[in-house]
């Protein structure tokens, strides 16, 4: 085979010119998935995971709660909050304390005692969508499930708007939290 001058130059510049093509798309790739509006929602959920956890919220937020989670809520979620929690202590007058609240248990997650630990929040095939993988117990009874938070961006800031509970056993919540809202806000007590 015939060896031309500068031949061995030439293949290893248009080499190293395809290998920096490939670099080219491997950053523009990585930078997609890892925009800054992706990491100022995978924020804006930590926050609220974080917030949740601390608090250990069970029932409907007290006081104290809804200042914590106002900020890292939509204002739709918080006005259902303060409607469900309008609902409960109607309620809770007309029966005088004689029955159980109407929302019991952890309200921001599929498990009734709540979670112990937020393992990773991972983007959804679904713009604005986050899958939050929970945990709770250690040991042999350690467990953990996922649950989805929708967020929205309001005045230039990520906020959580909604939770889709997934678990997957018996007596898990499932559907939405605003639906569950929902709900509690169209019970009544004779």
């Amino acid at each position: 085979m015939a060896r031309f001058p500068g031949t061995s130059s030439v293949v290893a510049s248009i080499a190293r010119g395809a290998l920096m093509v490939m670099l080219g798309v491997a950053v523009v790739g990585c930078a997609a998935i890892s925009s800054p509006n992706d990491q100022a929602q995978r924020q804006a959920v930590a926050q609220f995971y974080d917030a949740a956890l601390a608090m250990d919220v069970q029932g409907l937020p007290d006081d104290a709660q809804m200042a914590r989670l106002a900020r890292l809520i939509s204002p739709a979620l918080l006005d259902q909050l303060n409607q469900a929690r309008a609902q409960q202590a109607l309620d809770f007058s007309r029966h005088q304390g004689s029955e159980p609240p109407l929302v019991q248990g952890a309200l921001f997650f599929s498990l009734f005692e709540g979670a112990q630990e937020l393992i990773a929040i991972e983007p959804d095939d679904q713009p604005l969508m986050w899958v939050v993988t929970l945990g709770y117990g250690h040991g042999a009874d350690a467990f953990e499930w996922t649950d989805i938070a929708r967020v929205v961006q309001l005045n230039g800031r990520w906020v959580v708007q909604d939770i889709e509970f997934m678990g997957q056993w018996d007596f898990a919540r499932s559907g939405w939290l605003s639906n569950a809202l929902l709900s509690v806000q169209a019970q009544t007590t004779p």
